[in-house]
């Protein structure tokens, strides 16, 4: 891998670590910022839902009493009970019509309010503000729960659970209360039948919960709901396996007392834990699967769960817009960073490249390379080296061809050492070759001496 490449490359992992690394907990820090804010702002809204449905059925209690503490109305109750037979004479017109006067202003102050009527000790309905159930036994008018809602507000204030009145496919609910004669006798119950509009209205205002959130209630009830003479009723069961949705959803208006889940399920996590009487808070999975910042909490007077959730993609999106940003800009900087980055490991790596094939050449014996002014004169170690290496290249040449020069006068003298040795060795050879001759002859007369003396 080439100088640049490399430098380049480290560069910009230098920048890019860090970088990343104050991304990841600059996201990691806001997201957790995030969920905390967002759970802080659910549980008060869980607590604020909590506090008013307890303040709803606090005034609509509050209503009842005051039939319970009036005289004059607990006199009209009586009268109109007693007269029921006379029903259609001008006594009970008088007083029914005065009664209803009274039951009338009620209705006005309590929109929701659709009936309300008495129930006398033996159970019949002696007095109604709506025509039509007059005479009726209160648990024929209403076979599931009617007698019992009847024994229970002979005791105090009781409310039924919701259920849907087939006669408007209305959510309803009764509200019973004992009502005493003068003399401290039982005289009957007085009952008012509720639409749970108004309680649903409060219970689906998404103040603060953004484009996702929802409030619900739920409730556990045995694994099939009961339905008698029309009415659907879904009494709560500690035992049961089955989590019923109460209200209409946000998402789904239709799903009041159509809306389950069992308990078990993978989902719906926070109205699994609410129908089972516990409260608490988290990142779960609600009934649509979805992953959400959920609080929940369990009302103990009604049986009821109530969950405030809102989905976790709206929650985090502030992050995911931010780590958007923030990923554009670090895009832009990365290309930044490259184009610095390759400017810069240029500028550095060009001379050392130049330096390094100049020092090839070196070492391949050229000697008379040649070092560009600009690399000589480069600011910093580079440029100190590049001089460094031109004296040094500049001292070799020199030496180079000085000893050259020197080897050139060796050589010459050695040829002429060489001249003049040969010219001796041929001297030496005609010498030597003159002084073998002579010695031929010296032997030669040596022998002819001989020979000549022999013969003497």
């Amino acid at each position: 891998m080439k100088l640049q490449k490399k430098l380049v490359i480290t560069y910009l992992l230098i920048a890019l670590i860090p970088l990343s690394i104050v991304v990841l907990l600059s996201y990691t820090n806001m997201r957790q910022a995030l969920l905390s804010e967002q759970q802080i702002s659910l549980e008060a809204i869980a607590n604020l839902k909590v506090k008013s449905i307890q303040d709803y059925f606090f005034g609509i209690s509050e209503e009842i009493k005051g039939y319970q503490d009036n005289l004059e109305i607990k006199s009209s109750l009586l009268t109109v009970g007693s007269l029921v037979a006379g029903n259609g004479t001008l006594a009970y017109e008088q007083i029914k019509g005065s009664f209803d006067k009274e039951t009338q202003k009620t209705k006005d102050r309590r929109a929701e309010i659709d009936n309300i009527f008495f129930v006398n000790p033996s159970g019949k309905i002696t007095y109604s503000s709506k025509e039509g159930i007059k005479g009726q036994m209160i648990g024929e008018l209403f076979p599931l729960f009617g007698q019992f809602a009847f024994e229970r507000g002979k005791e105090d204030v009781y409310f039924t659970d919701i259920y849907v009145d087939p006669r408007d496919n209305n959510f309803d609910f009764l509200l019973s209360a004992p009502i005493y004669a003068a003399d401290k006798t039982f005289a009957g119950v007085l009952f008012f039948e509720v639409n749970a509009q108004k309680l649903y209205s409060v219970i689906l205002s998404i103040e603060g919960l953004g484009q996702t959130g929802e409030v619900l209630l739920v409730k556990r009830i045995a694994a099939e709901g009961q339905e008698t003479n029309e009415f659907q009723a879904y009494p709560y069961d500690a035992t049961g396996s089955v989590v019923l949705f109460l209200n209409p959803l946000r998402f789904a208006p239709k799903a009041a007392f159509k809306q389950e889940l069992r308990f078990g399920d993978p989902i719906g996590l926070p109205a699994q834990e609410a129908a089972q009487g516990r409260s608490g808070s988290g990142v779960t999975l609600d009934y649509q699967g979805k992953k959400v910042m959920a609080v929940w909490r369990y009302l103990p007077e009604k049986n009821w769960g109530l969950v405030a959730k809102i989905n976790l993609d709206e929650l985090l999106l502030p992050a995911h817009r931010v780590i958007e940003a923030v990923l554009f800009f670090t895009l832009v900087a990365v290309i930044l960073i490259f184009i610095i980055s390759w400017v810069l490991s240029r500028t550095i790596s060009a001379p050392i490249l130049e330096l390094a094939e100049i020092t090839k050449k070196i070492s391949q014996g050229d000697l008379k390379v040649k070092f560009s002014e600009k690399l000589t004169s480069t600011r910093g170690e580079i440029g100190t080296l590049a001089k460094g290496f031109a004296v040094m290249t500049a001292n070799l040449r020199e030496l180079y061809q000085n000893l050259e020069k020197k080897v050139k006068e060796r050589t010459k003298k050695l040829e002429q050492s060489e001249t003049e040795l040969k010219k001796a060795l041929n001297d030496a050879e005609r010498l030597n070759k003159l002084m073998v001759g002579r010695e031929l002859d010296m032997v030669k007369l040596k022998e002819e001496l001989a020979k000549y003396k022999n013969k003497s």
